[in-house]
């Protein structure tokens, strides 16, 4: 595993492990994937049938395995074909949350009792989502602008 330096305290070098750095960036998108799939679990004991479409299996499978992806992917060299099909996926994902949630607003067993804390969480992670994908977007076609400025001046 390659190792990042870094300047410690009093100017020291200190090596860190990217799997030692990368930890915590894994654990709370972990914790969202599971509460993720546990809110459709709960729809599924609830026997909520207005929420079962294909949007609700593709996000389950989705979530499943790019955990399973994540979790193993620094044992992997060369993953840069895999990241990019985890991207595509992850903006279908992001289309597939934000229709099912508006598919299942108006579902009254969806959003009762505790569900309905589990759908805002959803719903609003989505917005998150959406917001770092427009942002992520922005900040490409910027750095797309100045790219092709640069090499136009050189």
């Amino acid at each position: 595993m390659p190792l990042k330096k870094s300047k410690g305290e009093h100017g020291a070098e200190i090596k860190i492990s990217v799997k030692q750095r990368g930890f915590h960036l894994f654990l709370i998108p972990l914790i969202i994937h599971i509460l993720i799939l546990y809110y459709m679990f709960k729809l599924d004991v609830n026997k909520c049938e207005c929420s079962n479409n294909w949007r609700k299996v593709y996000i389950q499978l989705y979530l499943i395995i790019s955990t399973i992806t994540w979790l193993f992917m620094p044992l992997y060299e060369n993953y840069y074909s895999l990241q990019f099909l985890l991207v595509i996926g992850g903006i279908v994902n992001i289309y597939a949350i934000y229709t099912y949630m508006e598919k299942i607003e108006h579902c009254h067993c969806a959003r009762t009792g505790s569900l309905n804390t589990l759908y805002k969480f959803v719903k609003y992670y989505n917005y998150v989502q959406i917001g770092l994908l427009s942002l992520s977007i922005i900040m490409h076609v910027i750095w797309g602008i100045y790219y092709y400025n640069s090499k136009k001046t050189n």
